[in-house]
């Protein structure tokens, strides 16, 4: 997703939210920005903020 030139954090979990939106695991937060998203751990519900991942995720190790 960083490589495609009009990719966005958005783009990025619209992707997400199309891929796993009926696995029981992944959820979108209610209330929260765009960019967020919820995956359900064993030890309960993690949300994430794809704000900025496709810039981290092109920096060179």
């Amino acid at each position: 997703e960083c490589w495609f030139p009009k990719a966005t954090d958005r783009t990025y979990v619209d992707k997400l939210i199309n891929a796993h939106a009926q696995h029981p695991k992944f959820g979108k937060p209610n209330y929260k920005a765009p960019a967020d998203f919820s995956i359900i751990h064993y030890a309960g519900k993690v949300e994430y903020s794809a704000e900025q991942w496709l810039m981290k995720n092109m920096d060179p190790l």
